[in-house]
């Protein structure tokens, strides 16, 4: 298996320090090896091989991918969508009324926020420019909260 078929696909996020240390050690085990010779191919310390397989730490992605290149797990270990723990990925969308609140009530947040740094200088703003820059950059900044809220 090669190193850039590993790292395309290894997540690290999908998984916690047990089940990490539970595939390195079962996949170890079936190709016969033991901690010192895994920690030699993969070129880590036998101390991390230990401390991963004991489940002490969360090993990075560099790591992994060096563990998991040389005991060959199969790509469908380490595929996030491919779980065989459980798990579940769960996304929480915001609702509608949600978003309609954030899109209606981000302005008057707006409006306050330039109200504010208005009335803060006595000066501002000494030309039209100044006042159509605001203006400008206020509408560039709720047209991103926009995109975010309704992508």
């Amino acid at each position: 298996m090669s190193s850039n078929a590993v790292k395309e696909f290894i997540d690290v996020a999908a998984y916690n320090k047990q089940d990490i240390a539970e595939i390195i050690k079962r996949e170890r085990l079936k190709r016969k090896l033991t901690q010192k010779e895994l920690a030699e191919l993969s070129g880590i310390t036998i101390r991390a091989v230990q401390r991963i397989e004991n489940a002490i730490v969360m090993p990075r992605k560099y790591t992994l991918n060096a563990l998991f290149e040389h005991i060959d797990v199969p790509l469908e270990f380490v595929k996030k969508q491919e779980l065989s723990f459980g798990e579940k990925e769960v996304i929480v969308k915001p609702s509608r009324i949600s978003k309609l609140i954030l899109t209606f009530g981000s302005p008057f947040l707006l409006i306050i926020g330039c109200y504010a740094y208005i009335l803060q200088s006595p000066t501002f703003p000494e030309n039209a420019f100044e006042m159509c820059v605001l203006i400008f950059c206020m509408s560039f900044i709720y047209f991103i909260l926009l995109l975010k809220i309704w992508k």
